[in-house]
């Protein structure tokens, strides 16, 4: 539960996304999931992760879950232009 976007974008493939996406602080990798990252502000937190993202056709699915969430959207969207270029964002409901 949380908000969730769309992100658009042109990529190789899902594993170049979560690789550009694994470069930022807090970031996870999901063993039980393939393409699937979490983001969390304080690495010793078990809990709900700020935010999580999955690779997909389009680019990537993206839901924060509160606290720093947001703040992760903002270097997600950074990361994403830099290393793949245009991008566009819409909001899921």
């Amino acid at each position: 539960m949380g908000f969730e976007y769309k992100l658009s974008f042109q990529s190789p493939s899902g594993e170049s996304t979560i690789k550009a996406l694994s470069r930022l602080p807090g970031a996870t990798l999901l063993a039980n999931q393939a393409d699937a990252i979490a983001f969390r502000h304080d690495a010793r937190d078990s809990g709900m992760p700020d935010a999580t993202a999955s690779a997909t056709e389009y680019g990537l699915y993206f839901c924060h879950h509160g606290g720093f969430g947001r703040e992760y959207l903002g270097h997600i969207v950074a990361q994403l232009v830099h290393t793949f270029g245009t991008i566009s964002i819409d909001e899921l409901e």
